[in-house]
């Protein structure tokens, strides 16, 4: 045993106790346990602890922490006048969670055909512990804390990707970077033109910016003063521009006119004017910026956009099931399609990996979901879900924004189950509307 393998052996005994007392000190506190898992989206970057475990992540144990602790809450807070022996029953098997169990089952069963590799297995996995924590949080928390608590630690990173657009210093690539792959990948800055893109703790400036996309749609029901919503929706909006992603300011853009289109009547008359005056402000203000820095680099800019054309010429290389013939893994572990390094599109990429059977599934679903907006209403979690569509057929679902759409995506469905025919609130009753002014005309 060498002297670094006895290192990581130690560290990681030391880890497993702290974490067996974490889960006995921190498992009976649900709010708790989300907590930790929605502030280690904000501020764990990837490559943290990457070196000590191949395959559980800072992510996908405070995921499992967070579910855990929410399963027991509700065994330990059932109501007397329902004893239902398994109390998240309440939530309803809804027919998305049929369509992952799917998806899930057909990555198993080509797994062992050997179509796709265990990492594709692993991945599902992980997307589903994110999609049940996003169910059970939604059911035992509620909507409204849980954008709350989303809202405060993305607040704090925007603040710390403004401080990196203005200084160009990066407090986790300073004191978090390591030798680890993830690191090698995701740690250098970017830059588009001479200008920094914030990117915090995300990794990747695409990342961070849909974050804060999703983030912002959820903003609007957190619980605090009209005033200090619109304040924070301003902030992160700036923080938003600084990422200089054209896919970020489509899917906040989008967020915020389908918050006005389909959410308006809940919403008083200030908060529509407050949000449709950051709409105006922040597309202002992003031309302003951004135009010298995309006119920089303006070469790059029309390669990217042709580029991610160029990849659905990989379409006729699709097999039903399984992964595409054009799908090469390196020695070094690394996977090349075709000639292209990388896919920046989660749809076409999962297509290439799993099926375009598996995708066209995944996207049919995304369509009832845009057309259940459409018809029925919708709480913020499934306008911020709807609103990312645009992002998923333009880059890969990438670092902790992974996590983050498949929680929302888990929350979005337990909101669909909780809602009355044609009431945006789902989550929201008329009494919770009472509690928060700003949800009602």
């Amino acid at each position: 045993m060498t002297a670094d393998q006895l290192e990581n052996g130690l560290t990681l005994s030391v880890l497993g106790l702290l974490a067996i007392i974490a889960c006995i000190v921190i498992v009976p506190h649900a709010r708790l346990a989300l907590a930790l898992f929605i502030g280690g989206i904000a501020f764990a970057p990837v490559w943290l602890g990457a070196n000590l475990s191949g395959l559980v992540t800072i992510h996908t144990a405070l995921a499992a922490l967070a579910l855990v602790s929410l399963v027991v809450d509700a065994y330990r807070t059932r109501s007397r006048a329902a004893p239902d022996p398994r109390p998240l029953r309440q939530a309803g098997l809804h027919s998305f969670d049929i369509v992952f169990m799917l998806l899930a089952a057909l990555t198993v069963a080509s797994n062992l055909v050997g179509g796709v590799d265990r990492g594709q297995v692993y991945l599902v996995a992980t997307w589903g512990l994110m999609y049940a924590l996003g169910r059970a949080a939604m059911l035992r928390v509620g909507l409204v804390w849980i954008a709350g608590a989303l809202t405060a630690v993305m607040t704090v990173v925007a603040v710390f990707a403004i401080i990196e657009w203005v200084t160009s210093w990066n407090p986790w690539l300073e004191f978090t970077g390591n030798s680890s792959s993830a690191f090698r990948v995701w740690g250098p800055q970017q830059f588009r033109g001479s200008q920094v893109r914030a990117e915090a703790s995300f990794g990747h400036s695409i990342a961070l910016g849909c974050s804060l996309a999703i983030t912002l749609v959820l903003t609007i029901i957190a619980r605090m003063r009209n005033a200090a919503k619109l304040i924070v929706i301003g902030l992160l909006t700036v923080a938003l521009i600084l990422t200089f992603s054209r896919t970020a300011y489509i899917t906040a853009g989008l967020g915020v006119v389908l918050l006005l289109l389909f959410t308006g009547r809940n919403l008083s008359s200030r908060m529509r004017a407050g949000l449709s005056a950051i709409l105006v402000a922040g597309a202002t203000l992003g031309l302003i910026i951004t135009t010298s820095a995309f006119a920089e680099n303006e070469d790059a800019s029309s390669d990217a956009a042709f580029y991610r054309l160029w990849l659905w010429d990989l379409v006729p290389g699709l097999r039903a099931l399984g992964a595409s013939s054009l799908l090469y893994r390196t020695t070094d572990g690394t996977s090349t399609v075709g000639s292209f390094a990388s896919i920046d599109s989660a749809v076409l990429l999962y297509a290439l990996t799993n099926g375009w059977v598996p995708a066209a599934v995944l996207c049919i679903a995304l369509l009832i979901a845009t057309v259940r907006l459409v018809l029925r209403g919708g709480d913020p979690a499934l306008v911020a879900l709807v609103a990312q569509i645009p992002a998923f057929f333009t880059v890969a679902l990438i670092t902790q924004y992974a996590h983050l759409v498949w929680f929302v995506a888990g929350m979005a469905v337990t909101g669909i189950t909780q809602a009355a025919p044609n009431d945006l609130g789902t989550s929201l009753r008329p009494s919770a509307s009472r509690r928060h002014p700003s949800l009602v005309a």
